[in-house]
């Protein structure tokens, strides 16, 4: 059944009524109350945020004003906006875009958007002004409740405003992406988490969303260093791109429960590696091609590359297919409902000039309102199975995405919102040093997280000269191991000949930590592994000495054995260039995988010896004879069994010695490490 436009903005009008009808007076002003979900926890709450709060409703209001010129919706968002206005934030309240405190302020910015009314944008500056803190808390970078998102609210009111602090409080959210980015041979991510397979893809929680803002910083301040690092993450998200399912993997675990604990415990158990690696097909603006394509059609508006047209339209089709093809049932939501994933229609609509997504739009909008015709609601975007009013899970979501089918381009994107204007001087570098950084700038700092004591020791040796001063080479992801090999050798051979071997010698260290890390099948694997270890632990040394010796140990074959010629254990800078002024010997370290990156830990020679001997599986007392017959003092023996004893069960105590039978799943493909790289004398 098809609707006419008149039909779809009746709904929306109807939608707006409902929610006059649902609305609650106070003192005040006005407010609704919306679902609260909780774990499986259903409440009814006054929020104020755009997400889930009387913000959003009283967007969807505004919006609807604007197309129907219908006073009793402007009247109402008008007094949403003065009740939220009077609600204190909540202590565990984040300054998060679209789930938290930025929300008031933006909504305000768009009622002056829509109504000119400069008391509204005063509202907002002020708003914002309050809100902004001296210092940027640590916080997750995702868009929906992180860093990444804020940055985009504070852009839109910064343009607005031209508010000086915000560029202030943006400059230290920009500092806090680069402190946070995790580095990897495919590109960069964002939030690592041991409930995960691997850094997340996607716009709301994974590498879109962040990839998203630095286009939006890159347009704004016309900077190329963020346009460069936007790229990094869709580089990222690339390599795991699944022709077969059209789709980029959810890389979520889904961990909430101790039911889940149970069941992850036991596919660790049974050795069911596609468990913990697979990742799900999901489609939404959240997680999946809905989302990833907003990014990708921003990315080819701003930047023009062919790969962004072809992701986006990769990213079009899956959705044409979960959307309009499938007869599943599925909510019309704009969260990670059918509303929101057409946004990607609408925008490649705007953006591609191709008039068949905007037809794609309206099939969707004509099948939510059939549906609704159909069962007299539209099921909320939670686990309670009646209707919400929120934005993002309710009804003004719906209204307004209808709205956008209508007239896309005036009734802007609220999942990603874009600027038109930038910024119209050039920012001081000494006032705003991150947001002035240039690509060179960044690929340092890139370079400097990755392999700090092979750049802290390059640079102090080159008497602290830059070390990425030529333009040519920020095309390049240097902080990637294939091209910082060369990188560094080059760099080496600049170095006097005595100390070349030392900066090589670390180089293989911290490139044999960052190949490790890649090599991590999946983070959650790896935090499963952890925990049976720990119940392997408790077993193992409850046991008395003779029980102990005929169990069969193993190192952990995800554990690698390194050997430098230098210390390079120290944590400053003077002692790593100090270590050139001492003589080779031999040091070893253990690089050990944990859900959150490589751990180092020094081991010495008689440590070395004891963990060598279980390199292959074998009893305590087999593996004591072979350390035993390593000592050439007969007379020291006794003296030393009990020393081994006693370093084996520090080893079992923190993991290093497992009982090889608990765990059929290897980690990692650890192997030990070999460079082609040639040290030039």
């Amino acid at each position: 059944m098809e609707f006419s436009n008149q039909e779809l903005l009746a709904e929306a009008v109807r939608i707006g009524d409902q929610l006059l009808e649902e609305s609650q007076v106070d003192r005040n002003g006005r407010y609704w109350l919306t679902v609260n979900q909780v774990g499986t926890e259903i409440h009814w709450e006054a929020e104020t945020s755009l997400y889930n709060g009387v913000s959003g409703i009283a967007l969807f209001l505004l919006t609807l004003y604007q197309q129907t010129q219908e006073e009793r919706f402007r009247n109402a968002a008008w007094e949403g906006l003065q009740w939220v206005e009077q609600q204190k934030p909540r202590e565990n309240d984040t300054l998060a875009f679209l789930t938290g405190k930025l929300s008031v302020p933006f909504a305000w910015l768009r009622s002056y958007q829509i109504l000119e009314d400069d008391y509204a944008l005063s509202r907002a500056n002020k708003h914002v002004s309050q809100l902004l803190p001296d210092q940027v808390p640590d916080t997750v970078a995702e868009y929906i409740n992180g860093i990444s998102g804020t940055v985009v609210g504070l852009l839109h009111l910064h343009h607005a405003t031209q508010n000086e602090q915000i560029l202030r409080t943006l400059d230290q959210y920009v500092a806090q992406l680069l402190a946070t980015v995790h580095c990897h041979q495919t590109g960069l991510y964002w939030d690592r988490s041991s409930q995960n397979v691997h850094g997340l893809c996607g716009f709301s929680h994974g590498a879109s969303g962040v990839g998203y803002t630095f286009l939006e910083l890159g347009h704004y301040f016309q900077n190329p260093a963020f346009f460069w690092l936007a790229e990094q993450a869709f580089s990222y998200e690339r390599a795991y791109y699944n022709s077969e399912a059209k789709n980029w993997p959810d890389f979520r675990m889904s961990l909430l429960t101790e039911e889940d604990e149970q069941t992850f415990q036991k596919a660790y158990q049974q050795g069911k590696l596609d468990f913990f690696t697979r990742g799900t097909d999901m489609n939404a603006w959240c997680h999946g091609a809905a989302g990833i394509g907003l990014s990708r059609l921003r990315a080819y508006e701003q930047l023009g590359k062919l790969v962004y047209f072809d992701e986006a339209v990769a990213a079009t089709e899956k959705t044409k297919i979960t959307d309009l093809n499938s007869l599943v049932p599925a909510t019309c939501t704009l969260c990670h409902g059918r509303g929101g994933n057409a946004d990607l229609f609408l925008e490649a609509f705007r953006v591609l000039r191709d008039s068949r997504y905007q037809l794609m739009a309206q099939g969707v909008a004509q099948r939510a309102l059939h549906t609704w015709q159909q069962k007299g609601l539209y099921r909320s975007g939670t686990r309670y199975e009646g209707e919400d009013r929120s934005l993002f899970n309710g009804i003004a979501g719906i209204g307004y995405f209808y709205l956008r089918v209508l007239s896309p381009r005036q009734v802007p994107s609220v999942l990603a919102p874009q600027l038109t204007a930038t910024y119209p001087s050039v920012l001081n570098a000494d006032e705003y040093p991150h947001l002035a950084l240039s690509a060179a700038e960044v690929q340092e700092q890139l370079l400097e997280k990755r392999f700090p004591r092979t750049v802290h020791l390059i640079r102090d040796l080159n008497h602290g000269q830059d070390l990425v001063n030529d333009a040519s080479l920020t095309s390049l992801p240097l902080y990637r191991r294939s091209y910082w090999q060369d990188f560094a050798l080059r760099q080496a051979n600049q170095l006097p000949v005595n100390f070349r071997a030392g900066v090589i010698d670390v180089w293989r260290l911290e490139d044999s930590r960052a190949a490790l890390d890649e090599q991590i099948k999946s983070d959650a694997l790896l935090l499963f592994k952890q925990r049976q270890k720990a119940v392997d632990a408790e077993r193992l040394l409850s046991l008395d000495k003779p029980a102990l010796m005929r169990e069969v140990l193993q190192l952990d074959p995800d554990i690698t054995l390194q050997t430098t010629s230098w210390n390079w254990s120290q944590h400053t800078t003077e002692s790593w260039v100090n270590n050139l002024q001492e003589d080779e010997s031999d040091h070893t370290v253990l690089l050990i995988p944990t859900s959150l990156g490589i751990r180092e830990q020094s081991l010495n020679a008689f440590g070395q010896t004891i963990l060598e001997a279980f390199i292959d599986e074998k009893t305590v007392a087999e593996g004591m004879q072979i350390v035993k017959s390593q000592v050439a003092d007969p007379i020291t023996s006794l003296r030393v069994e009990e020393l081994m004893l006693k370093q084996i069960r520090a080893a079992i105590n923190v993991g290093l010695l497992i009982d090889p039978t608990k765990h059929p799943l290897q980690v990692t493909v650890a192997t030990q490490y070999h460079t082609n790289i040639q040290e030039t004398r």
